[in-house]
């Protein structure tokens, strides 16, 4: 019997922290597109400038999913938050998403599926 409230408990903490993985849901990512300093920290994370908070490695570790399999096993929230950040990007930060675009996505992939 303890072992089986164990594993509940462990389970319990582990779907958690899956949920949590990416706190930049909804309106919290429109927060960091529009301060540039903040915006900066993630890129500079993603592109090993600087070193990463927790959530700008868990960004950085998403990235191979959307660039070589369209992030199937992406929830649709994360991948809406795909789309925003490269529209963006494109938008906005050209330059930064082709020096993105050169490290990892020299194929354009996320382009073609996220971008305008």
């Amino acid at each position: 019997m303890k072992f089986a409230s164990a594993l509940v408990v462990l389970a319990a903490f582990a779907a958690a922290d899956a949920q949590s993985s990416f706190k930049l849901d909804g309106h919290e990512i429109q927060q960091v597109l529009a301060d540039d300093k903040l915006y900066h920290q993630y890129f500079n994370c993603v592109m090993d400038k600087e070193k990463c908070t927790p959530d700008g490695q868990d960004l950085k570790d998403h990235i191979p999913d959307h660039v070589n399999g369209g992030c199937a096993n992406c929830t649709p929230e994360r991948k809406e938050r795909a789309k925003t950040l490269v529209r963006f990007m494109v938008a906005k930060k050209n330059h930064d998403f082709e020096e993105f675009e050169k490290k990892y996505d020299p194929k354009h992939m996320m382009r073609k599926q996220y971008g305008q």
